[in-house]
């Protein structure tokens, strides 16, 4: 009996079979290269549209529980201060006309708990310019915001100034309707760097008579990056000549060749004390 010839593969037939798995292997190694990609190129849109969000629902918020005229914007369009309402309730008797340090309102029992010495009261806020100005009766500091014991359903405080102060008669205050009183420690800023890309919310003590540039500014905390806003651009603006209406315009991408993520939107700000 004959032994069985043993047969293996050819040379032709190994090269084959290499070039066949080759050709596999690299088109799995590009298709997962691609979804990978797209998985990181969607992961990181992902994170500029959240954080773009989060930045354009704040700073909506913000402006909106604004000190009513305290909205000014910067003449290039690229920053956008206001004065943050930490309380705030009605005044019913500011010895008008007579030199005074007491302020009789209408308490805001949350503020209460949290005033601070040294914030500032401000009334008939009727302008943006007397607003960022301390000591000119329209904004005043205090030394003590005090609940008085009363038996009433309405719960009464006094506020009182580090200095006396004659506010005008009530006809004089006609602007200030509603009797409103605003207490303040603060002032903030959001600003749109378009060299470093970024949107930054700054907060500060101090009182500037006259809006400051990004660059004067310090301690800020950035809101969004990725920002591609062009220079000719205004990122904020007003849409009407009663400076009632905020309008924002950003533009987010993950980098300069990606579609952007385009906000064109709009805040009602208060007009009126």
């Amino acid at each position: 009996m004959l032994a069985a010839k043993n047969k293996g593969f050819t040379l032709i037939e190994l090269i084959a079979v290499i070039l066949l798995l080759s050709i596999t292997l690299l088109g799995a190694t590009s298709f997962i290269s691609w979804g990978t990609l797209a998985f990181v190129d969607g992961a990181e849109r992902q994170r500029v549209m959240e954080e773009s969000r989060f930045a354009l629902e704040r700073l909506t918020r913000e402006l909106r529980d604004a000190v009513p005229n305290s909205v000014r914007i910067s003449s290039d369009g690229l920053c956008i201060e206001f004065i943050p309402i930490q309380g705030s309730g009605s005044y019913y008797d500011l010895n008008a006309g007579s030199a005074t340090n007491e302020i009789e309102v209408i308490a805001d029992n949350d503020y209460a708990a949290d005033y601070s010495e040294n914030d500032d009261v401000i009334i008939a806020a009727s302008t943006t310019a007397s607003l960022y100005s301390v000591g000119n009766t329209v904004r005043e500091n205090t030394l003590d915001y005090e609940l008085e014991t009363t038996t009433e359903e309405i719960i009464t405080a006094v506020i009182t100034l580090d200095n006396n102060v004659t506010y005008a008669t009530v006809d004089e205050f006609a602007v200030d309707q509603a009797n409103r009183y605003y207490m303040v420690n603060n002032q903030v800023s959001f600003c749109a760097n378009l060299s470093l890309d970024r949107l930054t919310r700054y907060e500060y003590s101090t009182v500037y008579g006259s809006q400051q540039a990004e660059s004067a500014l310090s301690s800020g905390v950035v809101m969004a990056e990725r920002l591609v806003n062009s220079s000719s651009e205004r990122v904020f603006d007003f849409t009407d000549s009663e400076q009632t209406t905020v309008q924002i315009f950003l533009l987010f991408a993950r980098d300069s060749g990606n579609e952007p993520l385009n906000y064109y939107h709009q805040v009602r700000v208060k007009n009126d004390a």
